[in-house]
């Protein structure tokens, strides 16, 4: 390449001393021939016509211009010919190109590039990349031709080791949590290292704590070891993590299930779980019968009773369906020795049952329950002038 670019150079200074082509002044002095090809008579220089001037020589392309273009030249040629010509070309560059680091960098991944897909020679073209990486770390385009060689090959091991060399650079955060998590898929995917999977997922959640993923990732290692207590963890940095009020609460309503199997935790811990997701405003029936179901299974018949009048309250504009959550509340207060608040209950029930056949029997037997007769009386006349057999 050198000699091509000094041969370039030699051809424009020879181009830039010679004269124009055509002919020059003859023997008798007295006619000269342009590139037009018309003769002139010589004239002295102080009295030429500015009309009469030769026309300019076109311009010559620098010594630069004329080695790029050779040398573009010459590497069509190698690419038409043979891609291990263009490969011992590209080499040749490189041993010219001492000064730029990354010019080298981009020249070694371009060799590598030549020799994994036109050479199909795999090894010279990962020599060749490792070569890049040396002169050029953060070269992205090398590291994911790197990456792509070594999976291609199935050699794992190297292939952490690049990661780790990787993470070890000065990363933006998001691009290091990434390289974390495919440090961690690998690790349990391919080397069957789940505690060293677990560790890198962790690691990742902490480089970007925004990021799902990871998270997501160590539900299905913890879920498969039987780590419920670090499930807990996992699905309250979950919750931070999202943003979607839907999925906030489907995050905590796996929570609150899971809170009841941990035989430290409590089904009261469960049910301000279920609280937290109330705030979020959706899917309110679903939360209050999970909560009911939880306060049923523990006793809690306090938090039940509250759990069924707010139950009543949220189908306010179906009266049948409100007045048999008021009535499952009412037997409560009637276990609970609370008799006057249970007829109040009751009253409202009846207020809401209508024609319903059930609930009014429903009323009745709780009233005989409570022993309070002139209810029990009021609601008999009632149903007796509604008529009926």
């Amino acid at each position: 390449r050198e000699e091509a670019r000094e041969e370039a150079r030699e051809e424009a200074r020879e181009e830039a001393r010679e004269p124009p082509p055509g002919k020059g002044e003859g023997e008798d002095g007295d006619t000269q021939e342009w590139p037009g090809g018309a003769a002139q008579e010589p004239q002295p220089e102080s009295g030429r016509a500015q009309d009469d001037a030769p026309e300019p020589r076109p311009a010559q392309p620098a010594v630069e211009e004329l080695a790029e273009q050779q040398l573009e030249t010459a590497m069509e040629a190698a690419r038409a010919a043979d891609p291990r010509e263009l490969a011992a070309l590209l080499e040749i560059e490189i041993g010219a190109t001492e000064v730029d680091p990354r010019a080298r960098a981009l020249l070694h991944h371009e060799l590598g590039q030549l020799l994994q897909w036109e050479c199909e020679d795999d090894a010279g073209a990962l020599e060749s990349y490792r070569a890049a990486v040396d002169l050029a770390p953060g070269l992205r385009p090398n590291l994911w031709a790197i990456r792509h060689t070594l999976v291609s090959a199935g050699r794992w091991e190297e292939l952490v080791k690049l990661l780790d060399a990787q993470i070890l650079l000065e990363q933006p955060p998001r691009f290091k949590a990434e390289l974390l998590y495919e440090k961690g898929t690998l690790l349990e995917q391919r080397l069957e290292d789940p505690a060293g999977a677990r560790e890198c997922f962790w690691a990742a959640h902490v480089a970007d704590k925004s990021w799902l993923a990871p998270l997501l990732a160590l539900e299905t290692l913890c879920r498969g070891q039987g780590d419920h207590g670090a499930l807990v963890d996992i699905y309250r940095r979950m919750v931070d993590a999202v943003t979607d009020p839907e999925r906030k609460v489907a995050i905590l309503r796996d929570l609150a299930r899971l809170l009841q199997l941990l035989p430290e935790s409590s089904a009261t811990e469960a049910l301000q779980t279920l609280e937290q997701a109330l705030e979020l405003g959706v899917e309110t029936p679903a939360l209050l019968h999970q909560m009911d179901w939880i306060a049923t299974r523990a006793g809690l018949q306090q938090q039940r009773l509250t759990v069924l009048q707010r139950l009543a309250e949220h189908n306010a504009d179906r009266p049948r369906v409100a007045a048999t959550y008021l009535w499952h509340a009412a037997r409560i207060q009637v276990d609970e020795g609370d008799l006057a608040q249970a007829r109040e209950t009751m009253a409202r029930v009846g207020e809401l049952a209508g024609d319903d056949p059930a609930l009014q029997q429903a009323c009745l037997d709780l009233a005989e329950l409570t022993e309070d007769w002139p209810e029990l009386v009021r609601q008999l006349r009632a149903r007796i002038d509604r008529g009926g057999e």
